[in-house]
């Protein structure tokens, strides 16, 4: 799917299109990335029957004096033994070192960061990520290695994927549902 500049693009008309299992990358201009992240907050926010939603974003947001598994588990109001088995199966499966979770929150690079963000998503229970421009600070070969993983995560655990980018190397691959480019001129 791509909008062209003749067809509308609205939030609503966006909304409408992500499905569960899916991943939608959206193709715009870096500086319109972070606009249309507040509007997607605006919009799923607004909602009465609204998504659980999270935004997955570059700046890390994990409380630096807390553990990583502490960050992870904060404000999850299920048996914190059940949570931890879901962790422990996700970082088994990602082959990340559990002993990350007695680490620091900065102790991480950015692919085990996204890939920690998405278990927090799976651990609160989210329907729809929305990711802002955090895959275009990765190399194209770490991009290569984590897109078949985001997409076979949102149909494993039902989720629907968006992904902001400006990076041409995102769109190329082709481990996503839908590519929609957004003109310049519509975005503003």
């Amino acid at each position: 799917m791509s909008y062209t500049e003749q067809q509308s693009f609205d939030l609503k008309t966006l909304e409408q299109s992500f499905k569960s299992g899916t991943v939608t990358i959206i193709f715009e201009s870096e500086k319109d990335i972070h606009t249309d992240i507040k509007k997607f907050h605006k919009l799923f926010s607004q909602q009465q029957n609204r998504p659980f939603f999270s935004i997955l974003s570059t700046q890390n947001s994990f409380v630096p004096f807390l553990t990583v598994e502490d960050n992870l588990l904060m404000g999850l109001n299920r048996h914190r033994k059940q949570i931890q088995e879901i962790l422990y199966q996700w970082l088994d499966l990602l082959h990340i070192d559990r002993k990350i979770l007695t680490s620091d929150a900065k102790s991480m690079n950015e692919v085990v960061f996204i890939e920690l963000q998405l278990i927090r998503s799976v651990l609160s229970q989210q329907t729809l990520l929305i990711m802002d421009a955090l895959l275009d600070q990765i190399s194209p070969s770490q991009i290569q290695g984590i897109l078949p993983f985001i997409q076979t995560f949102a149909k494993t655990n039902n989720l629907a994927v968006a992904i902001l980018t400006s990076d041409q190397n995102i769109v190329s691959c082709s481990y996503y549902d839908y590519c929609i480019e957004v003109p310049e001129e519509i975005s503003n």
